[in-house]
């Protein structure tokens, strides 16, 4: 089994006493979805915890963090020489979209504006957002947008914006972006185990979609707080790292980058609490990925800094903190538990439900699948049926899902949000499921996208005589939730 702590935080200065408070406030407390910490102080590892069914080896999706590394990549390719700078217009770099170019506010765009996100479209990251991945061109669909301010002037948050950039940088970089990402930055920070999804042609989504684990999302934490360099090699130059961290927007945004001045402090965010917080006189980078919810604070960790020296050793509290971590990474499995009478009518019914936003068309439980503590789902979607295990004892029960094939793209289209849609555009993710029933009538699914970290919960509640079903589905750190009526097949109210 892993051992999480082979160093001592007392050797750089922090109290392991107080770092375990972090367990305090997370497990059932409001930072309850949190998925996975990593914490480095003066370049050495001070607090490492993963919450099951999360390990040190799940790669997470980072969302908006995302942006923070296309940030870094811009100012790559500004040190080869492969862009001039930031203030180059941005349409000269898309001659093939000329035809969008009738304002000129338009003409005045330039790589800065996306940088900043003071672009000018006229633009909802929700709806628009939903719009651009599902259209044949996302470049020409953010080009072709209307403006609504002059550029430089109001910050507006674009994620079409922030994939205009790495559209720039495909025609740049004479390798796909993914290459160039793979041999500029993760290659030399040491970060082998990551994906990165892009679009339709290839090319990398700038704003939304790469996957980390924490300890890499702390590499690059690193690369900026030691002022572009990584373990004594330059990465991107000190003047990018300093201009891309200056506050440049009156909520503080940088280049990509949210900028806490007064702190002295900046963070790589992304949607659903995904961190990577670094904090320049503590000389500490903390990673977070999270489910939703509250924000674990950064304060949870600088209020354990104690000196900029050694402290004594505390093995108790070093022992404490190794068996809190341990403890994280597993969930307590219940043995033996007894079915209602309700499993027993339903199982093996088929239920139909409503059109809704899930796109699950129908679903049918076996809890007669003669496994101890495990049952079955089936899930039918469109005219694909797949069927999934679930654990009774607490366990989840890991299972593949392939959007292309299992998902149509009709259904997709019917996708209520972003947060959802995102999946879809894997093409591959895992979804761990257990179950338990709350009682004789209700029972309760929770399915963990493992790469997206969303928790969704689908709580049936049956009639007394199981005839009648309302489902409850969505996804409660969110607080998005909405109801779902089912029938059976085959009964007289069908």
């Amino acid at each position: 089994m892993k051992k999480h702590y082979t160093a001592s935080p007392e050797d750089q200065g922090m109290d392991s006493a107080k770092l375990a408070r972090v367990f305090d406030e997370i497990v059932g407390g409001k930072f309850c979805e949190t998925h996975g910490v990593y914490a480095v102080r003066n370049g050495e590892p001070v607090f490492e915890t993963y919450f099951y069914p999360y390990t040190s080896d799940t790669l997470h999706n980072v969302f908006s963090v995302t942006k923070s590394l296309t940030s870094a990549l811009i100012g790559i390719a500004i040190k080869e020489g492969l862009l001039e700078g930031v203030h180059q217009r941005v349409f000269d770099f898309f001659p093939e979209h000329a035809g969008f170019n009738t304002d000129p506010r338009k003409n005045a765009l330039t790589i800065e504006h996306l940088l900043t996100m003071t672009g000018g479209f006229e633009w909802d990251d929700e709806t628009d957002l939903k719009a651009c991945v599902l259209s044949d061109n996302w470049a020409g669909y953010v080009l072709s947008k209307p403006m609504a301010e002059e550029p430089g002037t109001v910050y507006c948050y674009n994620t079409g914006g922030s994939y205009l950039l790495t559209a720039i940088l495909d025609k740049v970089a004479g390798m796909p972006t993914s290459r160039f990402a793979d041999r500029c930055l993760f290659g030399p920070l040491g970060i082998t185990d990551y994906s990165w999804i892009t679009d339709p042609q290839g090319i990398l989504i700038g704003g939304f979609g790469a996957n980390l684990k924490p300890s890499d999302m702390v590499k690059f934490g690193m690369l900026y707080l030691n002022e572009g360099q990584y373990q004594g090699k330059r990465i991107v130059t000190e003047e990018w790292v300093r201009a891309s961290t200056k506050k440049r927007t009156d909520n503080g945004y940088g280049y990509h980058w949210w900028v806490f001045e007064e702190e002295r402090r900046y963070a790589a965010s992304g949607y659903g609490g995904q961190y990577i917080y670094v904090v320049l006189e503590a000389n500490l980078v903390v990673a977070v990925t999270n489910g939703g919810g509250y924000e674990l604070p950064v304060g949870l960790f600088t209020q354990a800094i104690v000196s900029d020296s050694p402290l004594p050793a505390n093995p108790e509290a070093l022992a404490l903190l190794e068996i809190r971590a341990l403890q994280a990474e597993q969930a307590p499995v219940i043995t033996t538990r007894e079915l209602p009478g309700m499993a027993k009518r339903i199982s093996g019914r088929t239920l139909r439900f409503e059109p809704s936003r899930s796109g699950i068309e129908t679903v049918t439980f076996d809890f007669d699948t003669g496994r101890p503590m495990e049952a079955d789902i089936v899930i039918g979607i469109g005219s694909g049926v797949r069927r999934h295990a679930f654990g009774l004892d607490n366990r989840y029960r890991i299972s593949s899902v392939r959007p292309n094939i299992d998902i149509p793209a009709e259904q997709i289209a019917m996708v209520h949000d972003f947060s959802t849609l995102l999946p879809c555009m894997l093409p591959t993710y895992t979804v761990g499921r257990r179950g338990s029933w709350q009682d004789e009538t209700t029972f309760v699914l929770h399915n963990e996208g493992i790469e997206t970290g969303f928790r969704q919960h689908m709580t049936f509640r049956f009639d007394g005589d199981g005839d009648r079903v309302s489902v409850e589905i969505g996804i409660p750190s969110y607080e998005d939730l909405y109801t779902v009526e089912a029938k059976w097949e085959g009964s007289d109210s069908e």
